[in-house]
């Protein structure tokens, strides 16, 4: 009888560790997620995508006003931290050296937005992504 015990209790212990490790393996992956989602630089690709789609297809929709007003209020707080961190990341840049680089990345991305348009058209699956953000990036209300 007790061994059949201490074969069910090795049993339990190995489950215990298994799932003990897979518990750490998911939250190093999700803190690295949320990390590198979490990246001023893809943050600010993110809006300069959508933009550019919102702007390429949705040109003549209603409510286009108010929406790129919120829009481009969010916009000019995302590109204020993307600069103070690429200034903190490479200290030796000068503000002209910061405008160029990012300006550089924007253009870089336009051109990725472009392409794709170019590919799908405004309804494809990748544009319409795009578009959906700008309408959700509108919506936010942040104030940095």
């Amino acid at each position: 009888m007790s061994d059949e015990r201490n074969a069910g209790m090795g049993f339990t212990g190995v489950v215990a560790i298994v799932v003990l490790i897979g518990y750490f393996a998911i939250e190093v992956y999700g803190f690295h997620h949320a990390r590198e989602q979490m990246e001023p630089a893809q943050v600010y690709l993110e809006f300069v995508g959508a933009r550019r789609a919102a702007t390429v297809c949705d040109a003549g929709s209603p409510n286009r006003a108010d929406v790129e007003r919120n829009f481009d209020r969010n916009f000019r707080a995302v590109t204020r931290l993307v600069t103070e961190d690429l200034a903190q990341r490479q200290p030796s840049l000068t503000p002209v050296e910061l405008d160029l680089v990012i300006g550089e990345r924007r253009q870089s991305r336009e051109s990725e937005v472009d392409a794709l348009i170019a590919q799908q058209g405004c309804a494809g699956k990748d544009v319409w992504r795009l578009r959906k953000l700008y309408e959700v990036r509108s919506r936010l209300k942040l104030r940095y």
